[in-house]
This record gives structure tokens, C-alpha cells and sequence, in this order.
């Protein structure tokens, strides 16, 4: 059996809240199979069940990842212009757009993907409306991301 550092049991446990858990439908599986920490094991330490990091650990290593985040999306802006001319924009807006999101859930905000995803399984929102303004190819992304097979498929056939 594995043995994990205080720092280890933080690192795991604010990649799962980066990752969207609890609130994200599938965050936890796909975190765990990405980790290869047994899925129970990272509840346990989240939930603070059994073993959890301690949270003076978790706050200081929760302050110095969105320190980082917030570095990486300012270095991202910065050099825009730079990077546009050599590799274009698309992987740059990507990588602000990533890095935004995480630490808009390291900071308990939802981010638009998954205010999306609440409004359409508490109907308030309809597929099609998602697909209309997003495109189909976002809004199948984005269906795919929040595991709604209801919304898969209604997909439109193409």
C-alpha cells in the first residue's frame, strides 16, 4: 500500500478541485485514473474521512498554486503578441482560457462550462439553445466534459 506525504495528500486534493470535484460529474474517476490513486481513497482525503492533508498544508499550497495560476495567465497575456507570431493565437487562448478556469474553481466561482451544464440538466436551458449559441462543435465538447448522455443523444444527426 501507498504512502503519502502530507504535501502529496494536499497536491491530490486541490487537483480535484481544480478538476471540478464535487461538482463536476466525473471529475473524481477521471482525476483518480489519471492520478492512479483509487477513486475512494481521494473522496476519503477530500471529504476528510480517513487520512485527509492537513489544512494549514492544503491553504498554503491552495495560495501558492493560484499565485502560480495567476503568474502563468499574466506571462500568457503579456507575451500575446509574441507567441500569436510564431505559433498563432488558438493555442494561447487555450491556455488562458485552462489556466482561468482552474483557478476560477480554486477560487469556489463555477466557470461558464459548468454553469452551462447546471442549466441544462435543471432545464433551464435546452440543448439546442447550447448548440445554437456555442456551435456544435463546442457544445458537444462541452456536453461530453459535464457526462450528460441524455444531451449526447440528442445530438443532431449530421
Amino acid at each position: 500500500m501507498a504512502r503519502y506525504t502530507d504535501e502529496e495528500r494536499a497536491q491530490h486534493v486541490l487537483m480535484l478541485e481544480a478538476a471540478g470535484y464535487p461538482k463536476r460529474k466525473g471529475a473524481l474517476a477521471q482525476y483518480a485514473k489519471k492520478c492512479g490513486i483509487p477513486h475512494p481513497t481521494l473522496s476519503r482525503w477530500y471529504r476528510h474521512v480517513q487520512n485527509p492533508p492537513p489544512n494549514k498544508t492544503v491553504r498554503k499550497k491552495k495560495r501558492d498554486l493560484k499565485e502560480a495560476l495567476r503568474a502563468l495567465i499574466l506571462d500568457f497575456t503579456e507575451h500575446a503578441h509574441d507567441a500569436a507570431k510564431d505559433a498563432g493565437l488558438d493555442p494561447l487562448t487555450r491556455g488562458i482560457g485552462i489556466a482561468t478556469d482552474k483557478l476560477l474553481l480554486l477560487e469556489g466561482n463555477a466557470n461558464w462550462r459548468l454553469e452551462i451544464i447546471g442549466l441544462v440538466k435543471d432545464g433551464s436551458m435546452t440543448a439546442q439553445q447550447v448548440r445554437d449559441e456555442l456551435g456544435e462543435d463546442l457544445a458537444t465538447e462541452l456536453f461530453d466534459a459535464g457526462s450528460i448522455p441524455a444531451i449526447q443523444d440528442r445530438a443532431p444527426a449530421k
